[in-house]
């Protein structure tokens, strides 16, 4: 079976009413800068169980809408400190099962109501 280990820039151009989506259980490596542009509809990202060591700072921007992202069972060290900046509308942020062993200053001030399962 094939396995997607990289998400490519303008991977989902053109679906812009697109509001799940689900890529747990890959391979994804890296996620590319603008992977996710125009993808303002999306409400529900799941990337869980793959090998994501690290989300650049723009990578969930265009990712407004989104209330519920999923990163648990990745390898994520480093969260920068910009890296939620426009998440305003995340409920749930899950990174349950990662090695984070530095988390920016401020990184999840503008999370508001956001919870972080345990």
């Amino acid at each position: 079976m094939d396995h997607i280990s990289v998400i490519e820039d303008n991977t989902f151009a053109g679906l812009l009413s697109l509001q799940n989506l689900n890529f747990a259980n890959n391979k994804v490596l890296m996620i590319e800068t603008n992977a996710f542009t125009a993808m303002t509809s999306l409400l529900h990202k799941n990337l869980e169980g793959n090998s994501v060591a690290c989300i650049l700072n723009d990578v969930l921007t265009p990712l407004v809408q989104c209330t519920d992202l999923d990163l648990d069972h990745n390898l994520i060290t480093v969260i920068e400190e910009n890296t939620f900046i426009e998440q305003g509308n995340l409920e749930i942020l899950n990174l349950r099962y990662n090695s984070i062993t530095n988390v920016c200053p401020h990184v999840f001030k503008s999370l508001g109501q956001c919870t972080l399962p345990q």
